[in-house]
């Protein structure tokens, strides 16, 4: 059994997500998955045991391989893609 996902691009995107204007204004920025993966790309690792919310990756710039995947998700929700 294959697991099928569309991860198109939807036109509404009324949902903050729990983000400030700043916080939105900053995601909103990295345009692009490829851009989101460059922002992960440049972080230093975090290497402490617990977990940063995406909110708090943004604001530190730091994150472990967890971290980077939520935070990947909520900055893809944010720019209209959609699960």
């Amino acid at each position: 059994m294959t697991a099928r996902f569309n991860f198109s691009k939807s036109r509404n995107n009324s949902s903050s997500s729990g983000f400030t204007r700043s916080e939105l204004r900053q995601l909103r920025a990295l345009k692009t998955p490829a851009g989101i993966q460059k922002f992960l790309d440049d972080l230093p690792y975090n290497l402490s045991y617990g977990a940063r919310s995406p909110k708090e990756v943004l604001h530190d710039r730091i994150a472990s391989c967890l971290e980077g995947g939520i935070f990947a998700a909520a900055a893809l929700r944010v720019l209209g893609f959609r699960r």
